[in-house]
């Protein structure tokens, strides 16, 4: 399912931004609002739920968001809807 950030995104404890080319975790970076992307639920890692927000940066790199917990995942990430 294509979904979208409803808000600017900013790494947190409950949220990492992950660089799938390199394997290592981003800093000092955000990702905006209206970003689009997929979702894959990953299972439980330490006890909280995973779930991978994946998207293309601006130089078509492949990119995901790794959020532990439904609380922060639903706080950013929404379904694109028709009007």
């Amino acid at each position: 399912m294509i979904m979208k950030l409803k808000k600017d995104t900013y790494p947190d404890q409950n949220i990492v931004f992950w660089d799938l080319k390199n394997e290592h975790g981003i800093f000092d970076y955000y990702i905006p609002e209206n970003t689009l992307g997929y979702v894959i639920d990953q299972g439980k890692t330490d006890g909280k739920r995973h779930i991978s927000f994946f998207f293309l940066d601006e130089d078509m790199q492949e990119k995901s968001i790794e959020f532990f917990g439904w609380k922060s995942f639903n706080e950013c990430v929404e379904p694109i809807t028709k009007n």
